[in-house]
């Protein structure tokens, strides 16, 4: 119980569930306009930005293999992007 009440009054966790709470909407809306099979793959763009932000924010170390991976990761959402308007 403390915990929770902790959690509560934390504005970082209170920020972050607002937020994802707004998401979970958005997400919703998005996918009465678009279908799942082009929407869904973009998830993967979490993959690249939470690393990101991981670095802007905490300072974290990015290696030089796992930028190869989002590169990769970038360049396949491409692929997928350019192939569904055809």
């Amino acid at each position: 119980l403390d915990l929770v009440l902790r959690l509560a009054r934390s504005p970082a966790f209170v920020g972050a569930a607002a937020l994802y709470a707004a998401l979970t909407v958005y997400w919703t809306w998005l996918l009465s306009r678009v279908p799942l099979s082009r929407a869904y793959p973009f998830i993967a763009l979490c993959f690249v930005f939470v690393p990101l932000m991981a670095r802007l924010f905490f300072g974290e170390r990015i290696l030089p293999a796992y930028l190869v991976g989002l590169a990769l990761i970038v360049a396949g959402l491409a692929v997928i992007t350019v192939a569904g308007q055809r």
